[in-house]
């Protein structure tokens, strides 16, 4: 985008990407996409790059800022949204986020619809929600590298589901729980998560250091 930016009220996805698909600034200036409501739909089957750029939807009625169905790469950038990144709920659904920051401002950071994805990896990043930092109804795996996650008035990190999710350090904080698991699934932490209010609730959450964490 070279410091250039894209602003759209178009009602829906400004973008919707079919293929495969790189929105990357290369500048010192900030590039900047804003829309009014989701700015990417990263239909199935597809791949997605985004690296450094700002993505900020300014809707307020639940949209995702990026609603991913495909591959998501996130690198050194900025998202959000009502939801910031929102449904990761086909097959193909998988995201890596690395060094970046993910804001839900009306609802959750990250949010993982029910269906048999979706796995997904966090490097190193801020992931904020109104709600919940990240609420996982996903029967897939989420490995938590390195970060800050921050649920301002409900939990850090919720699974719901059957899935798994490993967290290997950071910090984590919730207005309800720190961590919250609230099905048949799985939360790993090892001792080098901060959990900010020491608060947990449901089982299956489990203190250990066998996780592999690289």
């Amino acid at each position: 985008m070279n410091g250039k930016s894209i602003n759209s009220s178009f009602n829906g996805s400004a973008i919707s990407n079919n293929s495969n698909l790189t929105i990357k600034n290369s500048s010192d200036s900030e590039s900047i996409v804003t829309t009014s409501k989701g700015i990417i739909a990263n239909n199935e089957n597809s791949t997605l790059n985004l690296d450094n750029v700002k993505c900020i939807s300014s809707d307020t009625t639940g949209t995702s800022a990026i609603a991913n169905y495909g591959k998501l790469i996130v690198k050194k950038s900025h998202i959000e949204g009502s939801y910031g990144i929102g449904f990761n709920d086909k097959k193909t659904s998988t995201f890596d986020i690395y060094d970046s920051e993910i804001i839900g401002t009306n609802n959750h950071g990250i949010a993982l619809n029910s269906g048999s994805g979706a796995n997904g990896n966090i490097y190193n990043s801020t992931i904020t929600g109104k709600n919940t930092a990240i609420a996982s109804s996903s029967a897939g795996t989420i490995n938590i590298y390195s970060g800050t996650f921050t649920g301002e008035t409900a939990n850090g990190i919720a699974n719901s589901s059957t899935g798994t999710i490993n967290i290997c350090s950071g910090e984590i904080s919730g207005a309800t729980y720190d961590l919250n698991n609230s099905s048949t699934g799985i939360i790993n932490y090892t001792s080098k998560v901060t959990l900010k209010n020491s608060t947990k609730s449901g089982t299956n959450i489990n203190l250990t250091d066998d996780i592999v964490c690289e």
